[in-house]
């Protein structure tokens, strides 16, 4: 194998290394913007939910001062119904959709963490092939240089020897 040749094999494993990274690094990049989206919508997600529960509340304390005539008041039972049934779906909702969300979170953080240590575990792997190359063609070029010494070698003593003759 010539020296050009050698060189032009460690160029392209060069480059197929970098593309491969490169590739590595986008995909990398593309799974944690997929990642921060989920959060972003569940956060803002829980965010409109405490507010509306907020406003609910205030609403439910506004109620509250007003003076009201007990005696006054009168719920047939189809309306005490309604609103226990209303109450009662308030409150499933909010609990189904705080535990889904959490459970979601949760999903996508451990997600993120097993692709973290993979892509650590891909890199220190595409660092010890590189490595081995490295030491590969530093190899080569010292297998090289010991075989133009010995040829430099051989053809003094064949000069030295036709000049003796």
């Amino acid at each position: 194998m010539s020296h050009e040749a050698l060189g032009e094999l460690v160029d392209e494993l060069d480059r197929k290394y970098q593309a491969g990274h490169q590739r590595l690094r986008q995909e990398l990049e593309e799974q944690g913007q997929k990642i921060e989206s989920n959060y972003t919508f569940f956060r803002d997600r829980s965010e409109q939910d405490r507010r509306r529960m907020s406003e609910l509340a205030k609403d439910i304390e506004t109620l509250g001062r007003a003076p009201v005539n007990v005696d006054k008041i009168i719920f047939s039972p189809r309306v005490v119904f309604t609103i226990v049934v209303s109450l009662l779906s308030i409150y499933g909702f909010f609990l189904a959709s705080t535990s889904s969300m959490r459970t979601d979170i949760h999903d996508l953080a451990q997600k993120y963490d097993s692709q973290q240590i993979v892509n650590k575990a891909h890199t220190e792997l595409q660092d010890m092939q590189q490595q081995s190359l490295q030491t590969d063609v530093a190899d080569l070029k010292h297998q090289l240089q010991q075989q133009q010494i010995e040829i430099a070698n051989l053809k003094t003593q064949l000069a030295q020897k036709g000049v003796s003759r």
